[in-house]
């Protein structure tokens, strides 16, 4: 009885934090007064807040019953949660430090496609296809804020070693997705960044 109540209220904190950063969100668009470090703060708590979700979820697994198939899994969610977290913001990093150069007046030794036109709309819609959807769909249910229904619905039936095991298996496969995307996509659509430095 215990463990199950403890698994109840390891939820209510995942789920005051998501409600404290919509409403921290929408107070700061409301007074304008949205900051950088602001936004820095968002973008780490999104990155470290699911990896750490599973962390205390396999510990409490684990204290329950162990189970070495659980633990595998627990910590693959563990580790393919930070590494998608990361994957769009080390491309950034790499953009952010060639345009610091470009501001320092320093040749960042790139070359760039002086044809990208500056993203719209137009220029960033997807085909639609069942699959594209499916993915987009699973993505949407299984990362970040939506994934605390998941978590809650497994707390109240005390399968939270099911969702473990659902996340270490489904997290690698997107993680590869989104590793192949951005690879793919390079940097060649953030060119634009660069065309007031190569006149």
């Amino acid at each position: 009885m215990n463990n199950y109540l403890f698994s109840i209220l390891a939820i209510v904190p995942f789920e005051l934090m998501i409600v404290i950063d919509q409403v921290d969100g929408e107070l700061a668009r409301y007074k304008k007064a949205t900051s950088l470090d602001g936004l820095f703060l968002d973008s780490l708590s999104e990155v470290i807040i699911m990896p750490l979700v599973f962390a205390g979820v396999t510990i409490g697994v684990m204290q329950n019953h162990f189970d070495i198939l659980v633990l595998i899994f627990g910590i693959s969610a563990i580790f393919f949660s930070f590494y998608n977290g990361i994957i769009q913001y080390l491309k950034h990093e790499v953009i952010f430090s060639k345009l610091v150069e470009c501001a320092q007046g320093k040749s960042p030794h790139i070359s760039i496609d002086k044809s990208v036109p500056i993203p719209n709309e137009k220029h960033t819609q997807y085909k639609k296809s069942f699959l594209r959807n499916l993915f987009r769909l699973i993505f949407t249910v299984i990362q970040g804020a939506n994934s605390r229904y998941l978590f809650l619905i497994a707390a109240i039936f005390s399968s939270l070693d099911i969702i473990l095991i659902i996340y270490g298996a489904i997290l690698p496969i997107l993680t590869a997705i989104i590793m192949y995307r951005e690879v793919k996509a390079g940097i060649k659509p953030w060119s634009f960044l660069f065309k007031p430095y190569f006149k």
